[in-house]
């Protein structure tokens, strides 16, 4: 079944959420990169390292979809381009060794 624009306009809005995309990077840490978490955690910078994650994914996502939508893309396209292309800068950091 297609998703029509509304539902996902409204899915991306939910996951762009500031408190959702914590926890999406905070899962994602604690699952794929356990020592960085486990240490982020003990030295007390676990929180304020998330909180800034976020804002710095936020703002980068703000300036690629303005780019995207200056490119042609609904504004739908550009939000999800611009998370497939970001979410691994912050967020969704690749599985450690």
């Amino acid at each position: 079944m297609e998703q029509t624009a509304q539902e996902l306009t409204s899915r991306s809005a939910e996951r762009d959420a500031p408190d959702m995309l914590k926890q999406m990077a905070k899962d994602h840490w604690a699952k794929y990169r356990p020592k960085m978490y486990q240490r982020l955690l003990t030295s007390g910078v676990l929180e304020d390292l998330l909180e800034r994650a976020v804002e710095f994914t936020r703002e980068d996502m703000r300036h690629l979809e303005k780019q995207l939508r200056q490119q042609g893309y609904t504004e739908v396209e550009a939000r999800e381009q611009a998370w497939q292309e970001l979410r691994a800068k912050w967020i969704l950091l690749p599985r450690e060794k």
